[in-house]
């Protein structure tokens, strides 16, 4: 298997567009409810991230399973990349008067970060609209080794082109993992980050449901790739706030 990126980034300073986003689910619910956690973070936590100068737009999302193990997603547009090395990036505020007992907001949720560039914009016909549209679909690949380029030819000679034929289809964008900083207070209930990404947005019309169904029928070529990946990550998202 060819190893994600992931914990504190070490190597060369990004650069180029790229998002980050981060996967999060409260962890202690006798001290932060779902309202007050949702109020920390769209009045709050965003407002301090764009705050930093290193993001355009900041948007969030509820995984449409009630039963996912992070329900939410936040996501973050970035010009640049080298901006996330920024001391304003890393001294954002992880504590509120908003929080319960002084504590840090990491203490109360459990977060899975992920930091991506840009690698692939797929779009039909050119679109007015550079807001994030208002259903994801997320999709993280991990091939086995020797197996990335495959799958990178298959995304862009057949995959993509399938996937606009749905229904409510607007856009798609691939992504690669540059790193991943798990909980502090929890790093092993983590998982790796595939490393790579990809986001599918969806407008009126689309017949998205809860859970990512297979395109049917499912070609020779999607049957190779899925046979030669080590892990898949999938989920359906609707947005529930966007700022600026």
């Amino acid at each position: 298997m060819s190893e994600p990126k992931r914990s504190v980034y070490s190597g060369t300073p990004p650069s180029g567009p790229g998002i980050f986003l981060s996967l999060s689910k409260i962890t202690n619910n006798k001290l932060l409810s779902d309202d007050l956690f949702n109020k920390w973070y769209n009045e709050v936590h965003l407002v301090d991230v764009l705050a930093t100068g290193a993001v355009t737009r900041a948007y969030r999302y509820r995984n449409k399973n009630p039963e996912a193990e992070r329900p939410y997603l936040a996501l973050y547009i970035c010009p640049d990349m080298s901006a996330i090395a920024g001391e304003k990036v890393k001294n954002i505020p992880m504590h509120s008067d908003l929080l319960p007992d002084g504590k840090s907001i990491h203490e109360l949720v459990n977060f899975d970060t992920r930091f991506y560039s840009t690698t692939q914009e797929f779009v039909k016909k050119e679109l007015n609209q550079q807001d994030l549209f208002p259903v994801l679909m997320l999709a993280g690949m991990q091939p086995k080794d020797g197996a990335a380029e495959d799958m990178d030819k298959w995304y862009r000679e057949e995959h993509l082109e399938q996937m606009s034929l749905e229904p409510g289809w607007k856009r798609a964008v691939r992504y690669s993992l540059i790193f991943q900083v798990k909980n502090e207070n929890d790093p092993t209930g983590t998982e790796d980050a595939a490393s790579f990404l990809t986001l599918y947005e969806f407008g009126d019309g689309n017949k998205l449901g809860m859970n990512v169904e297979p395109l049917d029928p499912m070609t020779d070529w999607t049957k190779r790739v899925i046979g030669n990946t080590e892990k898949i990550e999938m989920g359906i998202y609707t947005q529930i706030k966007a700022l600026p």
